[in-house]
């Protein structure tokens, strides 16, 4: 009887840390996961060729940066050297500006599930002067020749990562290869840890590769195509049902000829309108059977499709088709929750791989390291928000100058208010019993 694993075409391997018992190194396993996974080629042909795929995958991109993001650091040093950085991008290397690359990082990590950037130094290797995007495709951590595990160093990270170069190409190893690293399966040239970004929108068992929001769905994705397919090409006979003919009938024997004379009449067809046979030949079209079920099939595929992204099913499919408002309510606050979660980790994952990296070799260690702060990401009208917030100031629950209330307008809104403006008159509750009058001064109690 095979293991559980085998069914599901998961072998697992387990590689020893080999590391004493010493302060700060890990006595546990790491461990590798050979999966069947789907290879990156077949994930950008989905995106490129399916119209929901493709949708939703810029829909989830411009969503996030939409909102925009801002770098703050407590040290102003370190921190207009990174703005100065990001700033610079492009000019040194590719002509790609810190958000056309951000852009793109989404983009990949949405399609592929990884996003990798090289961090370019200067000649003499002391300073970060460029970022460089890599394709996802050409990418894969460092790996042993046995059984195609991952390559680990005594704390369970990567050795490093490898990068696969087309044949006809030379390759020239600048970085050195670590022993226990095999680089056979092609040409692949060998890049150190610390000259790698890796970025990954979700992970399961190590996490040393991502998984995006196409492969989860990618045989729901294959099978709706095929159907769709299939529908087009039933719709088509629809049209252009196929001819048959029969030559001849029980007194009349028919030559390889007239066979081939009524397939030649059948041809012309196309382009005429009469036809003349004798009586013992006669047309006839073969009309296809109904389908009724081929939408539904469809929609139910496109169903998992959506449910594998996360957004809601209006957002993605951008029909117009009846949906509860409260039920797209609830579903665009979970997609804003969803989305949260990933901008802060790539958030996260950026000030450490990047913003870390680039402080310590031009300044050292023990230097305050900047963050990059992702807006407030919200998919719901603004006319719905600024009239919630209108009624909280006219109920009296928010002051208008509430220095809180002005920086989330200011965010929201992307405006500069004034400063020192005089607190205005806030309306006064409709639950009032009475009104104030000049002869009524005092101020009514509300209910």
């Amino acid at each position: 009887m095979r293991s559980l694993g085998e069914g599901l075409g998961i072998d697992r391997t387990v590689t020893l840390t080999s590391a004493p018992a010493q302060s700060g190194i890990p006595m546990t396993l790491s461990t590798s996961i050979a999966m069947n996974r789907v290879a990156p080629e077949e994930l950008e042909t989905v995106y490129g060729h399916d119209g929901l795929t493709f949708n939703e995958v810029n829909k989830f991109v411009q969503t996030i940066m939409a909102a925009g993001y801002k770098i703050e650091g407590n040290d102003s040093k370190t921190r207009d050297y990174i703005i100065d950085l990001l700033d610079s991008i492009g000019n040194v290397g590719e002509s790609t500006t810190w958000d056309e690359l951000l852009t793109e990082d989404y983009r990949d990590a949405a399609i592929y599930g990884n996003t990798w950037t090289e961090l370019v130094p200067n000649k003499s290797g002391d300073e970060i002067v460029d970022l460089k995007r890599i394709d996802p495709k050409l990418m894969d951590i460092a790996r042993t020749g046995t059984q195609n595990q991952a390559a680990l160093d005594k704390f369970g990270r990567p050795l490093g990562f490898t990068m696969k170069i087309p044949y006809g190409m030379s390759i020239k190893q600048k970085d050195k290869v670590p022993e226990g690293v095999s680089l056979a399966f092609g040409q692949k040239l060998f890049l150190k840890p610390e000259r790698i970004a890796q970025f990954k929108l979700y992970t399961f068992g190590d996490g040393f590769i991502g998984i995006g929001l196409i492969e989860p769905a990618y045989k729901s994705v294959v099978r709706k195509l095929n159907i769709e397919e299939a529908h087009s090409n039933y719709l088509y006979n629809t049209g252009f049902a196929p001819r048959l003919g029969y030559v001849g009938d029980i007194n009349h024997e028919p030559t390889p000829q007239q066979v081939e004379n009524m397939l030649n009449q059948l041809k012309d067809l196309n382009y005429k309108q009469n036809l003349a046979m004798a009586y013992y030949n006669k047309v006839e079209l073969l009309e296809p059977k109904k389908t009724d079920t081929l939408q539904s099939n469809v929609q139910f595929l496109q169903s998992q499709q959506v449910a594998a992204s996360g957004m809601p099913q209006a957002l993605v499919t951008g029909s117009g088709e009846e949906t509860n408002r409260q039920t797209l309510t609830n579903q665009q606050i979970f997609f804003e929750y969803g989305l949260k979660d990933i901008t802060t980790r790539f958030c996260s994952a950026i000030r450490k791989q990047i913003f870390e990296r680039a402080i310590r070799l031009k300044f050292g260690e023990n230097q305050d390291i900047p963050r990059i702060v992702w807006n407030k990401i919200s998919t719901a009208e603004h006319n719905d928000k600024a009239e919630r917030i209108t009624n909280y100031v006219r109920e009296g629950m928010i002051s208008p100058m509430d220095p809180a209330l002005k920086k989330y307008i200011e965010e929201s809104e992307n405006l500069k208010l004034m400063e020192g403006l005089p607190e205005p008159a806030v309306p006064t509750p409709v639950s009032i019993k009475k009104e104030i009058t000049k002869e009524n001064p005092e101020i009514p109690k509300v209910k």
